[in-house]
């Protein structure tokens, strides 16, 4: 069972395809659907994030501006390399960890764990992002953070430890 494509890709995208291929055969259908079908959740989670700070017309603008950009369209359609999940996994991470910011609920933490978890398995460099995420969580939000750390303590241990357990997963194997 592949675990890494190339040094820096993992087989993820190879593990979603292999049932559509196995189910469907190998198309440019099979090929491109999927890939369409994953853009148009990302829109959608762009929309509920959005929503969580804006208007609905404004978030509706948004995902409007989004779906008619021409990279946009063209990542979506082609998924040249395995941008269309860098994505997804990008916008599900950031829609769980406002989600946690609105509500304090320890589970969208792990939400954004398992969405940067499987970002990282994806695409390595997705470390970026991660990292990037991390570093405005604790300057900007680190009141809520010490507040569900306070509430929450077992919780946030066990996510500490999991969230250590898969960096060295995801070294080890890159």
């Amino acid at each position: 069972i592949p675990l890494m494509n190339t040094s820096y890709i993992g087989a993820l995208k190879s593990y979603i395809y292999f049932p559509i291929f196995a189910l469907f055969g190998v198309s440019p259908e099979t090929i491109r659907l999927p890939t369409i079908f994953i853009s148009l959740v990302t829109l959608t989670l762009t929309f509920k994030l959005a929503r969580l700070h804006f208007r609905p017309l404004y978030s509706a603008l948004l995902v409007l501006l989004m779906a008619v950009d021409p990279i946009f369209i063209f990542t979506s359609k082609a998924d040249s390399g395995p941008i269309v999940l860098m994505m997804f996994f990008k916008m599900l991470a950031l829609y769980f960890f406002f989600r946690f910011i609105l509500t304090s609920a320890p589970r969208y933490l792990w939400g954004v764990a398992i969405a940067c978890g499987l970002g990282l398995f994806d695409k390595f460099n997705s470390i970026w992002f991660v990292v990037a995420l991390l570093v405005a969580a604790v300057v900007i939000f680190r009141e809520e953070l010490r507040s569900a750390a306070v509430n929450s303590r077992a919780q946030v241990i066990w996510l500490a430890g999991a969230v250590l357990v898969l960096f060295v997963a995801i070294a080890r194997y890159s």
